[in-house]
C-alpha cells in the first residue's frame, strides 16, 4: 500500500520504444495504487497535444510537464518542491 512507498520522485518520459509515459502510469497505479511515488512525476515531452496532456495530468502523481532535454533547473525545482510540505 501507500505506506510501503519508497520512490521520491520519478522522472518519466512520455515517448517511450516499449511502453508511453501513460501506460507505465496506467500499470504502476493499478499495481501499486494511485500514489506509488511520494511526491512527483515529471513527464518529460517533446511538443505534447492536448489530449495526452490532459490523460496525464489526470493522475495525481503527475505534478509538472517539461520539454526536453531535461536541464538542472528542472531538477532544482523538482528538489525544491520535496522540501514543501505536501497539502
Amino acid at each position: 500500500g501507500p505506506d510501503n512507498v519508497v520512490v521520491d520522485v520519478i522522472f518519466l518520459d512520455v515517448n517511450m520504444p516499449c511502453m508511453t509515459g501513460l501506460e507505465f502510469l496506467q500499470e504502476a497505479t493499478a499495481l501499486l495504487g494511485p500514489n506509488f511515488v511520494k511526491h512527483c512525476v515529471m513527464m518529460l515531452t517533446n511538443p505534447l497535444n492536448p489530449a495526452d496532456h490532459e490523460k496525464l495530468a489526470q493522475f495525481d502523481v503527475v505534478r509538472d510537464f517539461a520539454n526536453k532535454p531535461l536541464t538542472i533547473d528542472h531538477v532544482k525545482n523538482v528538489a525544491e518542491a520535496l522540501l514543501l510540505p505536501q497539502a
